[in-house]
């Protein structure tokens, strides 16, 4: 097992979700395996091809999990009892006080109701909690428009410092 000192962290108010709260807690050794099931669903329509290549959806669980040995803070988000979403950060990844931000994930059914929103305040609280100054986060999108993840962090304050494309030949 992996020790790390967890933080339970609190309710909070999210507009437009059925009992209108959204709980949250660091991921632990207790719900690892919530976590990482909820990761491989989350990934899904716009990581298909990701889970494919990893070899399916237990291997993307499985590399889930192989994050918090290099240090890997999750959120995991819950409403109505269920979990919906998470959150999380390597820190330090880069350099001292410069987090690798691995992404906001949240259930298909659970989308569009501000959930991504809320786990991104969440993610910058802890984010300042742990000490990062900087998060700096690697997504995809197409030629013709951003990816849902995109969106969500460019109108959560953050800002495409850079772009690169990939071809391939068919």
């Amino acid at each position: 097992m992996f020790a790390v000192e967890t933080l339970n962290l609190s309710k909070r108010y999210v507009p437009d979700i059925e009992d209108s709260w959204l709980e949250t807690e660091e991921v632990s050794d207790e719900t690892i395996d919530n976590a990482s099931n909820l990761f491989s669903r989350a990934s899904s329509p716009y990581w298909d091809w990701r889970t494919e290549e990893e070899g399916g959806i237990s291997a993307v669980a499985e590399s889930f999990k192989e994050d918090r040995p290099r240090g890997a803070r999750w959120i995991l988000a819950r409403s109505n009892k269920e979990h919906v979403g998470l959150v999380g950060p390597i820190p330090d990844y880069y350099e001292p006080d410069v987090a690798w931000f691995r992404g906001a994930f949240v259930l298909p059914e659970h989308r569009g109701k501000r959930i991504g929103s809320a786990l991104m305040s969440e993610i910058a609280r802890f984010a300042k909690h742990l000490g990062q100054r900087e998060m700096i986060v690697y997504t995809f999108s197409s030629l013709d428009s951003l990816a849902p993840g995109a969106l969500l962090y460019l109108k959560s304050g953050g800002k495409i410092e850079a772009e690169y494309l990939q071809l391939a030949r068919t």
